[in-house]
Parts: C-alpha cells; sequence; structure tokens
C-alpha cells in the first residue's frame, strides 16, 4: 500500500504532467494561429492592416507567455536521480556480505 507522501508526489507529478500538456497545447494552438494568418497575408487573402497586426502581436504574446511557462515548469521538475553504478556496487557489495555470512541479528533485521 502505498505511503502518504507517495501518493501525494504522484498526485504533484499528475498535476504537473496535465500543465506541461495544457501549456504544450496552448503554444501549439497559438502557433498554428500564427502560421495561418501569415500565410492569409502572403496568400494575399488578408491585407495586413492594424487590427490584423494587433492580433498578430497578441498571439506572439500568447505563444511567448505559454513558451515561459512551459520552458519554467520543466526547470522545476526534478530530473530522474540517476545512481552512478560503482556506488550501487559499494554499498551492495557489504550489504550482500552480511546477508550472507553476516551476524545473526544483521539477517534476522534485514528479513
Amino acid at each position: 500500500m502505498p505511503s502518504q507522501p507517495s501518493k501525494r508526489r504522484a498526485a504533484q507529478a499528475l498535476e504537473v504532467e496535465k500543465r506541461v500538456a495544457a501549456l504544450q497545447a496552448e503554444l501549439a494552438e497559438a502557433e498554428d494561429k500564427l502560421k495561418r494568418l501569415y500565410r492569409m497575408v502572403e496568400d494575399g487573402i488578408a491585407e495586413l492592416d492594424d487590427i490584423l497586426k494587433e492580433r498578430i502581436a497578441s498571439l506572439k504574446l500568447d505563444r511567448e507567455r505559454a513558451g515561459t511557462a512551459l520552458d519554467r515548469i520543466k526547470a522545476q521538475v526534478a530530473p530522474p536521480t540517476a545512481f552512478d553504478p560503482a556506488v550501487i556496487e559499494r554499498f551492495g557489495r557489504p550489504v550482500r556480505e552480511n546477508i550472507t555470512s553476516g551476524e545473526t541479528p544483521f539477517r534476522k533485521a534485514y528479513f
């Protein structure tokens, strides 16, 4: 049965994953909208007037905010801990020896 801190960490990790997914979707949506507007101007469908300039500026700001928030949340998420195999071996060797041929109290405590 998972402990309370374990459950809390799992819930927090899930919330972070949801937030990252939402920010990635927001960023992709802003980029897609900007591409469509640029394509309309390039294809001559729309003229680059003040209203379109404001809309493009607004979308660029949305894209920048989402990108900044995504970078910030990714920086806060701790990368998985990597253990040096040599350290694990240095720890494991004496434990193995104590389990197989160590004193009885140690072996009883381990099992």
